[in-house]
């Protein structure tokens, strides 16, 4: 089960490599 704040931290984490990718 994934907690709430796991999740936020877990799309957090996405958005970066998102951006990171972006970026380059």
């Amino acid at each position: 089960v994934i907690k709430p704040s796991e999740k936020h931290v877990f799309v957090k984490v996405i958005n970066k490599k998102k951006i990171s990718q972006n970026h380059t």
